[in-house]
């Protein structure tokens, strides 16, 4: 079954804000994109709240997974980011390998001195600032570094435009995120706001779920400690790289 197109969702948005019954300037029939920019719940109003669900739960839920490659460069420390990354999840060098991530601030406490060390093979990353990679040490020649991040989702313009990343069982996430948002609109609306923490409830739910299912296709790296890796038949024997 294919996703749902930004047409369905408005729809379903709709119906949601129905239910809400809320006490706001909305716009029937507008289903053919007249796109009437005078109601703050038209069908552009709608797409905007949509795409701000998207991102939000792409945020909490962390479904949008996906990799990239980073190429080495002899001597060159710190590379650009994958465009759209938000959130590096693990790197791999091309040996398969995986790189152990560290701070700037724990390799300046531990090692004072390793910035001087000598070009050789990566085997320790770092962020810098959510924009670049840096390794540890310097590449000693070219090659490539694979990277599991999480990236941002796209924003939805076109009517025929689908959700990408999400499974579609998931895609209510999107609907209800996108109601709850419009309720936040009609802040005054008792009824509003009691039905919209039903909704969140339901949303909380699905997306905890979702967030396990993502959870067990990576393992994050959140020691962010200097400890080289161990991988493999060394992490087998409980040998350190």
């Amino acid at each position: 079954m294919p996703n749902l197109t930004l047409a369905n969702l408005i729809e379903q948005v709709r119906e949601e804000i129905y239910s809400l019954k809320l006490d706001l300037n909305f716009r029937d029939g507008d289903s053919t994109d007249t796109r009437n920019s005078t109601s703050p719940l038209d069908s552009i109003s709608i797409t905007t709240q949509i795409n701000k669900a998207q991102a939000i739960a792409a945020a909490s839920f962390r479904y949008t997974m996906t990799e990239g490659t980073v190429t080495l460069v002899a001597n060159q420390r710190e590379y650009d980011l994958p465009t759209g990354c938000f959130d590096v999840l693990s790197v791999w060098n091309s040996s398969g390998y995986r790189l152990r991530q560290t701070t700037l601030s724990g390799l300046d406490h531990r090692e004072p001195k390793w910035r001087s060390v000598a070009a050789g093979t990566p085997y320790r990353y770092y962020l810098v600032g959510g924009r670049k990679i840096g390794f540890d040490v310097p590449p000693s020649g070219s090659g490539t570094i694979t990277i599991k991040y999480l990236i941002d989702p796209t924003a939805l313009s076109a009517l025929a435009d689908t959700l990408g990343y999400i499974p579609l069982v998931y895609e209510p996430l999107i609907v209800w995120g996108a109601a709850m948002i419009c309720a936040d609109m009609d802040a005054a609306n008792e009824y509003a706001q009691k039905r919209k923490q039903m909704i969140a409830e339901r949303y909380q739910a699905l997306g905890n779920e979702l967030r396990v299912l993502m959870e067990d296709k990576y393992e994050r790296d959140d020691d962010a400690s200097y400890v080289p890796v161990r991988t493999g038949a060394q992490a087998e024997k409980g040998q350190s790289r």
